[in-house]
């Protein structure tokens, strides 16, 4: 099949912004002046094209990256014919992953800025995202027609808040209420939703007011002198795939590196970046091609030295599909846990398997299962996040669920050293059962783990004995002491003991060990341990302070901060138990401009008073 477009024709952009900046009716309104759309949806009427799902409609806000595929003609219309694939991502910081993995195949991307509020807490976001993959951007700013719209205090926003130099083009005329720009040929204007355009032509410029020209004349200047030191940077938004460095990769023995030019006539690659679930259709996959041409029916060979067969190809716009037969190349950490169960026996099984499906279309949807409490735990980027993803178990898997926040796995430790002798003595009817131990507990350093020694001499123990010593201290270890969780780091020492001749056996001293174990830890006394979790904030400066102050509250210990681009970083660590709901309430006070990222570090003990609190609520 020929290709339709020539290479230097293709453009491969994203609209990327806040919440409710309007990347979605901008987006709408390309494929209208483009003639793919007969007319435009709105999204605060729920008809917008690209937000296409149920909770998309009712909410209002994109959740979900949409890929579409439209056409352009520049110079007047009379140019020659360019293909534009589209994504339109979520602004909503719960799903940051869409925007994450959407940049990961993009050759430029248009950032939407509210005229009136400027850089927003989530601009700051994909601004860093776009940096990390080095994607050239276009800022445009929307909402001009809004009352308290400033175009310049917004271009100063994108200074000072992102660190950037703008290269300003257009600059509104605040003496006339009419917004003017350059638009498709043939159609008149009509009202303001932009339904119908016209192309501005040169000779309906007019000369800059007065109060206009040094403001003017200073954009010129920043142009001039910045103009040539950014192309070389991004080579511009309007890059070709042909544009782009050869696509780095590695033979199929996972060692050897290797390239792929932008060529049909070079060997395929592709990067699949998304799975999502259709009803109709089933899972899937959408993929960019570097190089090469994907055909159907053709088989590929994947990451995982597996041969995968291409079944069937389509042509996304949004949810609609168009059935194709070949394609030419050119097409983020969980913050939040909730524990989730089926309300019925008869949601179990179907509850796994939906949980299953999503996670496999989302990255940033984990599940896991507890083990020492046995609940089903779904992590994710915020509530909003997991909300949608439990309606969507209900609405697409008919699976009802209860949801709560996760039990906190603590530990227990060993207060002291003891050492003690145990006899464990059973004659009642049949076969008695004797052993006796005489061991020495001792509490070890953190992190250590069990340890057992073997420290019998004579043969008072026979040798094949003792491994079920060892099993009866491990295992009654792990059911804990003190409020049932396990007990972790301490040795023991087995010193000596007794056997019977007919009597002893191995269960005779497994029961043995594990009475020991108990009267052990009851005697030794035993501590309380949290998990302590290595917290990273990163903070716009104006809330270094609330940030360090919130982390103290928490009973968090400051480890350091340190500056990251026009961003400061802190770094703490903070027992798990106070970290529930921290996203949300560090969104609250930073006005959502601040981000955080967490992992497990170590286990420490549990001060007293929360030691009570804590016995008292598991009792």
């Amino acid at each position: 099949m020929a290709r339709s477009h020539p290479l230097e024709r293709y453009r491969n952009i994203g609209i990327m912004a806040h919440i409710d900046a309007g990347k979605t009716t901008t987006t709408e309104r390309i494929l209208y002046y483009t003639g793919k759309s007969y007319k435009i949806g709105e999204v605060h009427e729920g008809t917008a094209t690209m937000d296409w799902m149920e909770q998309e409609q009712e909410r209002g806000i994109t959740i979900t990256s949409a890929a579409t595929t439209c056409k352009w003609r520049a110079e007047e219309g009379k140019g020659e014919e360019h293909l534009i694939n589209i994504i339109d991502t979520p602004g909503h910081v719960d799903f940051t992953i869409e925007v994450e993995r959407s940049l990961r195949v993009l050759d430029g991307a248009v950032a939407c800025f509210d005229g009136v509020a400027g850089v927003e807490p989530q601009s700051e976001t994909v601004w860093r995202q776009a940096d990390k993959y080095g994607v050239p951007r276009m800022c445009f700013v929307n909402k001009l027609d809004r009352t308290g719209a400033d175009f310049y205090f917004c271009v100063d926003s994108i200074i000072e808040r992102l660190g950037a130099r703008p290269a300003v083009l257009y600059s509104p005329d605040r003496h006339r209420r009419r917004l003017q720009g350059p638009r498709r040929p043939g159609r008149e204007p009509r009202d303001q939703s932009g339904s119908k355009s016209r192309w501005a032509r040169s000779s309906n410029n007019q000369d800059i007011p007065e109060d206009m020209k040094e403001k003017a004349a200073k954009y010129r200047s920043d142009l001039i002198e910045n103009g040539p030191a950014a192309r070389t940077r991004s080579s511009t938004i309007c890059r070709t795939p042909l544009d782009i460095p050869d696509v780095q990769g590695r033979e199929a023995d996972g060692e050897t590196p290797d390239s792929r030019p932008a060529s049909d006539t070079a060997p395929l690659s592709l990067l699949a970046f998304k799975i999502m679930n259709d009803p109709f259709v089933g899972s899937l996959t959408f993929a960019r091609i570097y190089s090469g041409t994907l055909t159907k029916g053709s088989y590929l060979n994947s990451v995982k030295d597996k041969k995968e067969k291409i079944g069937r190809m389509l042509l996304m716009h949004a949810n609609s599909r168009e059935d194709i037969d070949e394609a030419p190349h050119g097409v983020p950490g969980t913050v939040i846990e909730l524990s989730v169960e089926p309300k019925t026996k008869a949601d179990q099984e179907k509850m796994g398997i939906a949980l299953n499906r999503l996670a496999a279309e989302d990255p940033s949807f984990r599940v896991s299962t507890d083990h020492e409490s046995g609940q089903t735990i779904i992590k994710g980027m915020g509530e909003l996040h997991l909300e949608i993803l439990v309606d969507r178990m209900k609405r697409e898997f008919k699976v009802e669920a209860n949801v709560g926040a996760p039990q906190v796995a603590y530990r227990e430790y060993l207060a002291k050293p003891v050492e003690l002798t145990y006899t464990h003595k059973k004659q009642s009817g049949g076969s008695g059962q004797f052993g006796e131990v005489k061991v020495k507990v001792v509490p070890g350093e953190r992190g250590s783990g069990y340890q057992f020694f073997d420290e019998i001499k004579g043969g008072n123990i026979p040798r094949e004995y003792i491994p079920s010593v060892e099993k009866g201290m491990r295992e009654t270890a792990q059911t804990g002491s003190l409020i049932g969780f396990p007990i972790i780091d301490f040795e023991v020492h087995l010193i000596d003991g007794k056997y019977h001749d007919v009597d002893s056996s191995a269960l005779a001293f497994e029961i043995c060990a594990r009475g020991a174990m108990r009267e052990a830890a009851q005697k030794a006394g035993i501590k309380l341990l949290e998990p302590i979790m290595k917290v990273e904030v990163v903070t716009p400066e104006d809330y270094l302070g609330d940030v360090i102050g919130d982390m103290n509250s928490r009973r968090g210990q400051i480890q350091g901060t340190d500056s990251r681009g026009n961003a400061q970083t802190v770094e703490a660590m903070v027992p798990l138990a106070n970290m529930f709901g921290y996203v949300n309430q560090l969104r609250s006070f930073t006005q959502g401009r601040a981000q955080y990222s967490m992992q497990f570090s170590h286990y420490d003990e549990v001060p007293q008073n929360v030691a009570d609190e804590v016995k008292a609520k598991m009792a």
